[in-house]
């Protein structure tokens, strides 16, 4: 998967990030004695949680429905805010700045699409870049190539409903990565996928991480994705994070804990 011939648009923003970022000894993404419930007296979904992933890391979020998995995620991107601790993406303390101004070094991948219907496969994947500031023609040369890094240039035409579900996954996955962000975060990306086109789309995270090296999270049920990368692995469970090494699966974790 190569993204050669970058626009001005997307050189300007790897340039920012180059100056914005994070030191290589500083996290890409941090929390910090994170505790997070959703109604006033009610079991926390989080209890004093600490996290660290190093710019470039790549790790896996697994646990049981309901655990915490996606609200990890929503405390980086900004939906939700925790009750105690902190919270810092790129160095950045996500309750001291805007949502907006976080999520613009993000890409984020949901298990529903999340496309506009009335829009083509190639306004869909331009309509990212376009929210982001780049001019309409670098937009839409931005998403040419990344629909043909997807393997879907033959289908940029073509609308969201005349899609298989892979492909439209496909089709969001390039639209969150058009910019060729630092993070990438995505809450069950193969969850309504079979196994084969789960396998397709597990590769293009791959070969995005081997491109640019961003700092990857993805939420997952599957099994199958945790056996095929070679990523760090954190089991949410009981308001805890725990390092879900080969070790831990034979019945000894450690807490994911800040170093």
């Amino acid at each position: 998967m190569r993204l050669e011939r970058r626009t001005e648009a997307e050189r300007r923003m790897e340039a920012d990030r180059a100056h914005g970022g994070p030191a290589p000894t500083e996290p890409a993404l941090a929390l910090a004695g994170v505790t997070k419930a959703y109604r006033r007296g009610a079991q926390p979904v989080l209890c004093r949680v600490d996290l660290v992933l190093r710019p470039g890391e790549w790790a896996f979020l697994t646990g049981p429905s309901g655990a915490g998995k996606s609200t990890v995620l929503k405390l980086f991107y900004g939906a939700v805010r925790p009750d105690e601790g902190t919270v810092r993406v790129l160095g950045m303390d996500v309750a001291r700045v805007p949502p907006h101004r976080v999520r613009r070094h993000m890409g984020l991948v949901f298990q529903s699409f999340e496309l506009l219907p009335q829009k083509t496969v190639l306004e869909n994947v331009a309509y990212g870049a376009e929210i982001l500031g780049f001019p309409p023609r670098e937009a839409a040369a931005a998403a040419r190539r990344m629909l043909a890094a997807v393997g879907l240039e033959g289908l940029a035409g073509r609308f969201p409903w005349e899609l298989s579900g892979g492909e439209q996954q496909r089709v969001g996955i390039a639209r969150a990565l058009i910019h060729r962000p630092p993070i990438v975060l995505a809450d069950e990306p193969t969850g309504n996928l079979d196994v084969d086109t789960a396998r397709r789309v597990f590769e293009i995270f791959r070969a995005v991480h081997q491109e640019w090296q961003p700092t990857m999270l993805i939420a997952t049920h599957s099994r199958d994705l945790l056996e095929w990368a070679e990523a760090r692995v954190i089991r949410v469970e009981g308001g805890r994070l725990t390092e879900d090494t080969a070790a831990s699966r034979r019945g000894a974790g450690k807490e994911a804990a800040l170093p």
